[in-house]
């Protein structure tokens, strides 16, 4: 693995976690965080855990449950869903499996409230917060507001 491919890996993974942190602060400023607290507490409680196995297994089964939702967005997040092998698997630490399970739980939140009412102001709150961060580019922000277009 190059040098600029790790940072490139490392810049991207900080701007999904931030993405993922940004939802539900949104989610918890609009006040519907009662709505996705229960579906979310599952994945809170999992990672808690330290076991690579355990975390692993949840992973996966949480990708497959919610992975037609990530590819339906995938335009605006750049993110795909890809099937990995045991290599992948032997390189990856308990922490990178961490960030994703955090990534994932983002998506799971976005998808419950992209069904919500709270919607509209929902997505004008995340990018204020994404826009704050300095991470993320005005066309970059503009993409979200494609969600609200997809959603509806």
């Amino acid at each position: 693995m190059t040098e600029e491919y790790q940072d490139s890996h490392i810049e991207e993974t900080e701007k999904l976690v931030t993405i993922a942190k940004a939802i539900e602060t949104s989610a918890q400023l609009i006040h519907c965080h009662i709505i996705i607290a229960s579906k979310t507490r599952e994945i809170d409680e999992i990672l808690n855990l330290d076991n690579k196995q355990t975390l692993w297994e949840y992973l996966q089964e949480f990708i497959q449950e919610h992975s037609q939702f990530i590819k339906n967005i995938s335009v605006i997040t750049g993110i795909t869903v890809h099937p990995v092998g045991q290599d992948y698997y032997n390189k990856i630490t308990v922490d990178e499996i961490k960030n994703q399970l955090r990534i994932l739980k983002g998506f799971v939140i976005l998808k419950i409230i992209l069904k919500s009412l709270y919607r509209k102001s929902f997505i004008e709150c995340l990018k204020k917060l994404l826009q704050k961060t300095s991470l993320f580019s005005n066309a970059e922000l503009e993409f979200f507001s494609i969600l609200y277009q997809v959603s509806t």
